[in-house]
């Protein structure tokens, strides 16, 4: 709907990725530099300012459609790379963190000994980046790495920018703001990302502003999940969100925070990138979360099971613990439940034999799964017994 109204109103899509900012570049000699990582010294130097960074020329991108578009419906997503290695930024940020250090907690000494067996390889890999920045001070743990933290105070002022144009041109706009994924941060002797679900890659920022909807500074303490995303973005619009769509809006929790919307939320990683052999490779990963509790199933691993209220840092596996076993037991069966309804490509009994619980039954003969009754937008599904249409969701056998 959103793509034939724009279409409609002559608006063209606009992209401008990666791949787009390295072929907007001069020539080799700035690629290179644009793939370097540079300190403050270098970073004047080589004069780099705003002007020469991809967060700024997203950001004079998305300024140039909303004056364009201030008196149209539009729906905008501006993404920044910047936080990302090679981590440029111009001054007055390149040189504002060189003193500045984040305390990591309790999660910097977790051992890893009751953990899968691709976080203590993960751990291995990236033990000279920790040397690097990981320090002792006053006996605690801190990370320490000032072109990444340069970068995302620079990536806030290019969204600053953003804000600020969308106040001055489309005052009442939606605004969503979100990431998606965090950094490991030194956190249980990690950095970057990859096949878990620790609160620092897992938990990201989610702020929406809705002048005259949403009520200043209220923050909902519930989880939710980007999956949301899109239901809210159509709810918004005024566009139904069709039967095959997972997720629910979150207008009804941005008006009135207090309210729950999901008893438990749900996180997956399969493999990073195709063509990528490492981050965990192939490392099927699914995750229930709910207010206290977080159940992590490693298909090929060992299973996690954290209570977040008495363990905030994520270091004691309660996953085999007999006293945890009915908040651990209820998060397993919610997560099968939403694998089935969500037709998971990846679901089946595995998942529900584990070594601390086996509730798998029988291994042939499951449920038929056809996609949703939809005729609006899909062709309705034939089913290979009978030739006949769907008209739900699950077919028993037998």
């Amino acid at each position: 709907m959103a793509a034939a109204s724009a279409r409609r109103a002559g608006i063209r899509p606009c992209w401008f990725d990666g791949r787009n900012y390295l072929d907007s570049l001069p020539d080799a000699a700035a690629r290179d530099l644009s793939r370097t990582v540079l300190s403050p010294a270098e970073v004047a130097r080589h004069g780099v300012t705003a002007e020469f960074t991809h967060a700024h020329r997203t950001a004079d991108r998305a300024i140039e459609f909303i004056r364009r578009h201030r008196h149209e419906d539009f729906f905008l997503v501006v993404s920044i790379d910047e936080p990302h290695h090679p981590f440029i930024c111009p001054e007055p940020f390149a040189s504002a963190f060189e003193n500045f250090a984040l305390p990591i907690g309790p999660g910097a000494d977790d051992p890893l000994t009751d953990k899968p067996a691709p976080q203590r390889d993960w751990a291995r890999q990236v033990a000279g980046a920790v040397a690097q920045t990981v320090e002792r001070r006053d006996g605690a743990a801190v990370f320490r790495h000032p072109r990444y933290f340069a970068c995302n105070s620079y990536c806030d002022h290019e969204v600053g920018r953003v804000l600020a144009a969308i106040d001055g041109e489309t005052r009442g706009a939606l605004v969503v703001y979100t990431g998606d994924h965090g950094d490991m941060c030194g956190a249980h002797q990690m950095v970057s990302k990859g096949a878990a679900v620790y609160d620092e890659i897992a938990r990201v920022p989610l702020i929406v502003r809705w002048p005259g909807s949403a009520p200043a500074g209220a923050v909902s303490s519930h989880p939710v999940s980007h999956i949301d995303l899109v239901p809210t973005f159509l709810e918004f619009f005024g566009v139904e969100a069709p039967p095959v769509l997972q997720g629910a809006s979150l207008l009804p929790v941005v008006r009135e925070p207090e309210r729950r919307l999901h008893e438990v939320v749900f996180i997956e990683f399969n493999r990073y990138e195709i063509d990528h052999d490492g981050y965990g490779a192939f490392a099927p990963l699914r995750c229930a979360v709910d207010d206290r509790f977080k159940l992590s199933i490693n298909l090929l691993e060992t299973d996690e099971l954290y209570d977040r209220a008495t363990d905030s840092s994520e270091t004691k596996n309660l996953i085999a613990d007999p006293t945890s076993g009915a908040a651990r037991n209820r998060l397993h069966d919610a997560l099968l439940e939403w694998m089935g309804v969500t037709r998971d490509p990846l679901r089946g009994p595995h998942w529900a034999r584990r070594t601390w619980r086996d509730v798998s039954g029988a291994t042939w003969g499951g449920p038929t799964r056809p996609r949703p009754f939809d005729p609006d937008y899909l062709p309705n599904t034939l089913l290979y017994a009978t030739a006949r249409e769907a008209d739900r969701a699950r077919y028993e056998h037998g």
